[in-house]
């Protein structure tokens, strides 16, 4: 009916079937149309809006139109004009959208303090600090904008961390303790937030230099700056361009121990593929990359005291040729230093007598004090001092070394989540040190090496480094949550993140200046997420393109949960019981020993008849994993009784369904 190449959506039929209504942007703006069925009929246009499209469109059976348009209900006869009803709710709440909150498994970052004492976590996008022993836990920060890149001062008296400011972008802060004589964030009685970096740019991931004398941090998303503590101009590392930014964040960058170089994650202006850039501090020399294997290499490490980085690296494993889904890495190490690569070609027993030799000859020179010459890092050669510390490629979340980087922890996915391994380099000895089944996490070491930290199901977690031991750490959170600043702030981030990362600088040419004063007026009256997610998904819909918009996902206490027994049935059986469509491949009726086919009817569940219109779902409500039993008769009129286990729906999604495969199983079954 249409061939424009525009949007046309939304069509609803005439009371008589003789035409369609519909939605089109045939002026520019989306408006309403009616079109004949018939032959070639042309279209008429019915409204004509000039900014804001029409939405929601539906009709009566009287050929009444009712449609939405910049936030109010209008209604439309043909041949009148559109016509704005007046709407009046009376409500009793007159009260701010407040609520006490408690947070429980939704931690998204934290990082350990350099006394190894507490730990500085985000949930809910506000900052909260931990103790590591004990049960002590303090809200550090008390705002509706979000706070990421968390990152501890040198001495633990102060944690920056970037903050993001309703329209105006990412700026770095710094909370500090207020009053004299306190240590520590999770016993203290008063905070001082301060900025740090807030200008016309977008600055986040800060991160103090070892020292504590200077800061590096991202601006713009794709240019690396360090900015000393005592003033200055920052100085610029890696300038624009060479680094694609998809999600605020994704790349990164590690200071030297010595705080005069730093790696750096470097795309080189490609997209998807990096490398790393090792770069000085106060930005002179050239930018270097020690490592060019013609593969992925990225999320380098500095050990052993700046002599060894280390890097994972997709060159042996799985690669993801589509740019999507997972792909399998491997842990490399790479020697700066000749005898520290040397040393680290000994096997364990030459090692262990090594360091009793260097023990005794340390009696013998602890009184002799050198100035130790500024040390540069050799990359001549490097590849020959380059060795693959796992012993196979696998979907590596994160990992750390202990100081000798005797061993290597990582967590890594298999089957069923991602588990916490250990592998010894000079042994190759790999094994499970704790089986999770998570998340990918940050993983972060103690001093000592004797205790690893990390989040397990949302939560802080330490493990004991020889056993595998978990012990949770408190980290109970709570907030008085103000909705409506909340909805305030993510409707202001959406619309910038368009602004700033939108494919078309010109934005195909919207105002999108004035969008965000034509959609935020809305949000006074908005009191829920599903409103909200309306909302954003129209403000997102004016700029005329795929894979935006919106989404909530409520999330109730102790809801309805209606499993699968694995079957598709037949929608259009009349009568008693549930007619079996299809019994699908892999489900929990797919058995030998099964007699339910195609053609079965279901006529009870439990012992309760299925009666003609009847809820049956609620006869297996919350019964996933649990026997129930179904009778019936099979398609030839034999009777069935069977105790089956239903399967979640996730899990039937995940069942083998195409036509392939239905009709590999109906010939096996013939």
């Amino acid at each position: 009916m249409t061939n424009e190449e525009i949007e046309h959506r939304e069509p609803v039929f005439a009371a008589d079937g003789h035409a369609v209504f519909y939605l089109s942007e045939k002026d520019g703006t989306q408006n309403i149309y009616k079109k004949g069925v018939q032959g070639n009929a042309s279209s008429t246009q019915l409204t004509r809006f000039t900014k804001n499209p029409v939405r929601h469109l539906s009709v009566s059976n009287k050929n009444t139109l009712a449609f939405t348009q910049d936030g109010s209900i209008y209604t439309l006869t043909e041949g009148g004009t559109p016509q704005k009803l007046r709407i009046f709710i009376n409500t009793d709440s007159g009260l701010p959208d407040r609520k006490n909150l408690s947070l429980r498994d939704d931690i998204q970052e934290f990082e350990l303090s350099p006394d190894g004492k507490q730990i500085a976590y985000i949930t809910r996008g506000e900052l909260f600090v931990t103790s590591v022993e004990g049960d002590f836990t303090k809200r550090i920060t008390e705002a509706a904008g979000q706070k990421r890149m968390i990152n501890w001062a040198p001495d633990s008296k102060s944690i920056i961390y970037a903050r993001e400011r309703d329209s105006t972008g990412w700026g770095i802060y710094k909370a500090e303790l207020a009053q004299a004589g306190e240590s520590y964030f999770f016993s203290a009685s008063q905070f001082k937030e301060t900025p740090v970096l807030v200008n016309e740019h977008n600055n986040f991931a800060p991160k103090y230099s070892p020292d504590g004398k200077s800061i590096a941090f991202i601006e713009d998303r794709n240019i690396l700056k360090v900015m000393s503590l005592e003033g200055g101009k920052p100085v610029e590392l890696l300038p624009k361009g060479r680094n694609h930014s998809n999600v605020d964040g994704d790349w990164g960058f590690a200071w030297s121990p010595d705080s005069r170089w730093l790696f750096v994650d470097d795309q080189r202006g490609t997209l998807f593929y990096g490398n790393t850039a090792l770069v000085k501090a106060d930005g002179s020399g050239e930018l270097r990359h020690p490592i060019q294997s013609g593969f992925s290499d990225f999320g380098a490490k500095w050990s052993k005291g700046g002599k060894m980085m280390t890097w994972k690296s997709s060159r042996y494993g799985r690669k993801s040729m589509a740019f999507q889904g997972r792909q399998e890495t491997d842990i490399f190490a790479a020697f700066f230093d000749q005898e520290a690569y040397d040393r680290y070609q000994l096997n364990k027993n030459e090692y262990n007598l090594l360091q009793e030799r260097e023990k005794h000859d340390s009696t013998q020179t602890k009184n002799k004090k050198e100035q130790a010459a500024e040390w540069i890092p050799n990359l001549d050669k490097l590849r020959n001092r380059t060795v693959r510390l796992t012993i196979n490629s696998s979907s590596i979340s994160n990992y750390v070394l202990n100081k000798d980087a005797s061993k290597v922890f990582y967590l890594a996915e298999f089957e069923n989540g991602y588990d916490l391994w250990v592998t010894e380099p000079r042994t190759r000895e790999t094994k499970i040190l704790a089986k999770m089944g998570g998340a990918p996490s940050e993983i972060e070491i103690s001093d000592d090496g004797k205790t690893l930290f990390m989040m397990h199901s949302g939560s802080l977690v330490k493990v004991d480094a020889e056993s595998g031991r978990l012990t949770p750490i408190s980290s109970i959170s709570e907030i008085n949550l103000n909705a409506a600043a909340e909805r305030e702030y993510i409707f202001h981030h959406a619309w910038l993140q368009v602004k700033e990362r939108f494919y078309d600088p010109k934005i195909h040419g919207v105002d999108w200046e004035g969008y965000k004063h034509t959609y935020a007026r809305f949000l006074p009256h908005i009191a829920n997420n599903y409103d909200f997610r309306e909302l954003l998904s129209e403000l997102l819909g004016e700029l005329n393109v795929s894979h935006s918009g919106a989404r909530y996902n409520h999330q109730p206490t102790n809801p309805d949960i209606t499993p699968s027994l694995g079957l598709l049935y037949d929608e259009q059986h009349v009568g008693d019981g549930l007619r079996i469509a299809e019994v699908l491949l892999g489900g929990p009726l797919d058995k030998d020993n099964s007699q339910v086919d195609k053609g079965s009817i279901i006529t009870a569940i439990d012992g309760k008849k299925l009666t003609a219109g009847e809820d049956w779902a609620k006869l297996l409500n919350r019964k996933a994993g649990q026997y129930v039993y179904i009778s019936g008769t099979t398609a030839a009129g034999t009777a069935f009784a069977e105790n089956v286990k239903p399967i979640s729906q996730p899990k039937k999604m995940n069942l083998c369904t195409t036509v392939g495969q239905i009709a590999e199983k109906h010939l096996s079954r013939k």
